[in-house]
């Protein structure tokens, strides 16, 4: 026997305090690479308390943070999301300025006494008992008035829209022609005749009608 392990000494059984055991790591989770199909080891790490919600979609790009039970009661609900709604408005239309606005004007129209009308144009009508068109309006409409007292002539008178306005002429007649207009009676005379009021009263020898516009 060597002189170093004479002098050792061996302590008896309970004496001395035992070795703290050496913590055991928990075993790791051996997931497939689904892409490789080989094995892959990664570490799990513990999960901390509480529920977790499922993830939400996050629109600016990443993983949303989880949101626990606790925060979920604690956050104030939603206010509910009203619906906008559009205000139809006349799509192409201008506004209409408020305020009088002129009538628009129907056009000239002669009335016989029997409650024949006709209209006058600016081709012109021709009145008498059997007018005949004149050269100088060759396009004019004829209208016979029926008059058994005969002071009517045969071609009395022409009848004729000149731009805006209304216009009586001679044509010769035997008894002349008069038109009244806001009280006021004037003679026909003159190769361009004279302007009509809206309404008149026109006198043909003693014949008479009403002209007014619509």
């Amino acid at each position: 026997m060597s002189d170093e392990k004479r002098f050792l000494i061996t302590p008896p059984p309970g004496l001395l305090p035992e070795a703290p055991a050496a913590p055991v790591e928990p075993e790791p989770e051996r997931r497939v690479d689904e892409e490789h199909g080989d094995s892959a080891t990664r570490r799990v790490l513990p999960r901390s308390p509480g529920v977790a919600f499922p993830l939400p979609s996050n629109p600016m790009g990443g993983a949303a943070a989880p949101v626990t039970a606790a925060e979920s009661a604690s956050a104030p609900a939603a206010a509910p999301q009203t619906p906008a709604r559009s205000v139809s408005t006349p799509s192409g239309e201008a506004e209409v300025p408020t305020g009088e606005h002129p009538a628009q004007l129907g056009p000239w129209t002669i009335r016989l006494p029997d409650g024949t009308a006709q209209l006058v144009t600016t081709a012109g009508v021709v009145l008498g008992r059997n007018p005949v068109v004149p050269e100088r309006w060759p396009a004019a409409e004829r209208l016979r008035i029926h008059d058994p007292e005969r002071t009517v002539s045969s071609t009395h008178a022409l009848l004729i829209v000149v731009g805006a306005t209304l216009r009586l002429v001679d044509l010769g007649s035997t008894n002349g022609v008069a038109v009244t207009s806001a009280g006021v009676r004037e003679k026909v005379a003159g190769a361009d005749g004279v302007k009509v009021g809206d309404p008149a009263e026109i006198e043909l020898g003693s014949f008479h009608l009403r002209v007014a516009r619509g």
